[in-house]
């Protein structure tokens, strides 16, 4: 094959002769719409087919770091701490900026074809979108440009800028070409989306509203995080919009099995109302368990799991404005729980793991999942979820550390004494060698003093929502002056009340929904204004003070974040689930009466 040669920009060869590595482009046109569903930009795209590269000719590196969901929140989260806005940039033709290194080449573009060159094709110098490493060269340039402007890169998150000027601090969260971005001082947010427009072509969208699907209302208590645009698009694609509502997410009665006599149903009907679901419980944790049951049947789904699905829709027909509440005065204090669920399965027997993560009481993080080993007894099941816990609060616990705070001693709430006594006394290791390696390194972490074990009542165990599906009428009549067990600190007296345990409901009343955030906002007390926010000295002088503390000792901090009035907000969250046997037993006692 002869060398090529370029002439006016194109190469001067015969396309069959470098086939392997020739791509064809399109172009991709498509409407933008805003949150409500209006067309604001028209787009036209130049794409290659990128399918067509081969690994090691046309492409070496192609990673390029994206940011978790979870990191997102914890931004927020630290954002509603602090007390100051969230803004949001988005960059024009973010891959275009790109430089590849190797050897490619495209077709004309149609339309823009040269009648005098009509067999030319073009050497790629800036990636395009199709490409497999285009999303890396545009990760290299837009961290190398931050770099090289006083921005240091996250340790543990590659995609957190952090900028520190006397005082203050610059947080940046890139996901792709979406930019977040906040600070304790309002000129540093000027300053950097200067910096930014100096170098790409950018559109300032201001303070941030809705963000990968999710809809962020900023108010001055606190930032509200719900999904309700979209729980109306599914139900509307599913034609559930006219359906009568349902009470509960599961049948109690009617266990979710294989079904192997029952017929089958259309498979990409029920694997397209799974991925939708999935995507929701970014923002719903009540709708996790339930979620994550139906989809373990998605290879060969029966008419009992799409009904069982459909409950699903019809409960959030009579619940769609739920979301997350990160209020501003709770304490930034990180702790967490976790339960299992003994041999919940039933197709398998293998238990569920359920976890979940606070700020105080902003939860940033859950999970919930089928066990990969069959557990011989409730403390095998436990041990295996706390170890799955424990891996979260680390990686939040680094995650912090680019936050200037140096978490030791994280609190993790179990409602199983076996467990503990397993991970804390040497003696009990002989008992546990059959279970696998990788779950033991728990200890470790415990005995360097990184997290600590702490016994709660099961009626108290927020993750034990996460394991098993719950009744409609979950309630707690708590009598006059009942002390309530606490992890640390002492008991709190609690008068009159009864409680609803249903995680919606409760994230219904912890966190003010949509509409009358958005009442709110007609009236004039909606979100913070620019110029009356980020200069806030509040905010600053949080930063400084979290900064000292994070150096000091955990325990010469004294933990006090469930004293005095922040132990009431922390019970409610601790308050949210009841064991649902405790809940059967007491009814047929009651039945047996009567």
């Amino acid at each position: 094959m002869t060398k090529p040669t370029f002439e006016q920009g194109f190469l001067n060869t015969e396309p069959t002769s470098i086939a392997k590595a020739l791509s064809d482009s399109s172009w991709v046109f498509r409407n933008k719409k805003d949150k409500r569903g209006i067309v604001i930009r028209n787009k036209a795209r130049l794409v290659t087919q990128g399918h067509r590269q081969e690994e090691g000719i046309d492409y070496e590196e192609l990673f390029a770091p994206v940011a978790r969901i979870k990191a997102i929140r914890l931004f927020l989260a630290y954002a509603s701490f602090m007390g100051f806005l969230v803004y949001q940039m988005d960059v024009k033709s973010a891959f275009l900026y790109g430089t590849i290194d190797e050897e490619v080449y495209v077709t004309q573009p149609p339309g823009f074809n040269d009648p005098g060159h009509p067999d030319k094709v073009y050497k790629v110098v800036k990636a395009l979108y199709g490409l497999h490493q285009a999303p890396r060269a545009w990760y290299e340039t837009l961290a190398n440009y931050l770099l090289g402007n006083g921005f240091k890169r996250g340790k543990i998150d590659q995609t957190l800028f952090i900028k520190k000027q006397k005082g203050d601090i610059l947080l940046v969260q890139v996901y792709v070409d979406d930019i977040i971005f906040g600070s304790t001082n309002k000129e540093l947010c000027t300053g950097f989306e200067k910096l930014m427009k100096d170098k790409f072509q950018m559109s300032s969208m201001g303070e941030l509203t809705f963000f990968l699907g999710l809809q962020v209302q900023q108010k001055e208590d606190g930032i509200f995080i719900s999904q309700d645009k979209y729980v109306a698009e599914i139900l509307k694609k599913f034609n559930y919009s006219d359906v009568k509502s349902a009470s509960t997410l599961v049948d109690l009665e009617k266990p979710l099995v294989k079904d192997g006599d029952v017929d089958d149903v259309d498979v990409h009907l029920y694997r397209s109302m799974i991925g939708s679901l999935m995507y929701l419980t970014t923002s719903r944790p009540d709708i996790m368990f339930a979620v994550c049951a139906c989809a373990r049947f998605q290879v060969t789904p029966k008419t009992s799991h799409l009904l069982a699905v459909k409950r699903i829709f019809r409960y959030l027909k009579g619940k769609p404005t739920l979301g997350l509440w990160y209020s501003r005065d709770s304490p930034f204090e990180l702790v967490a729980y976790t339960d299992s669920d003994y041999a919940g399965a039933t197709q398998d027997r293998k238990s569920t793991t359920g976890g979940c993560q606070f700020l105080g009481n902003r939860l940033i993080s859950w999970q919930c999942k089928k066990q990969t080993v069959v557990a011989t007894s409730t403390t095998e099941a436990e041990y295996v979820a706390i170890v799955s816990c424990c891996g979260q609060v680390l990686w939040i616990q680094n995650q912090l550390l680019d936050y200037g705070y140096n978490f030791m001693h994280i609190v993790i709430n179990i409602d199983n004494n076996s467990t503990i006594c397993i991970i804390e006394n040497p003696v009990q290791h002989s008992k546990t060698k059959h279970i696998e390696i990788r779950h033991h390194f728990i200890r470790d972490c415990n005995a360097k003093k990184l997290i600590q074990m702490v016994k709660i009542h099961t009626d108290h165990n927020v993750a034990d929502l996460l394991t098993k599906g719950f009744d409609a009428g979950r309630h707690v009549k708590r009598g006059r002056d009942t002390k309530i067990p606490q992890s640390s600190g002492p008991p709190v007296k609690v008068g009159d009340e009864a409680v609803h345990k249903e995680l919606g409901d409760r994230l219904e009343r912890a966190a003010t929904t949509a509409s009358s955030l958005e009442a709110e906002q007609d009236s004039g007390s909606g979100p913070r204004f620019q110029d009356t926010i980020l200069g806030n000295v509040d905010a600053q002088t949080r930063f400084e003070t979290t900064s000292k503390q994070s150096n000091d000792l955990p325990l010469s901090r004294g933990y006090t974040l469930r004293h005095g009035e922040n132990s009431m907000k922390l019970l409610e969250l601790m308050e949210l689930c009841t064991q649902l046997s405790n809940k059967k037993e007491k009814s047929n006692l009651v039945s047996q009466k009567k």
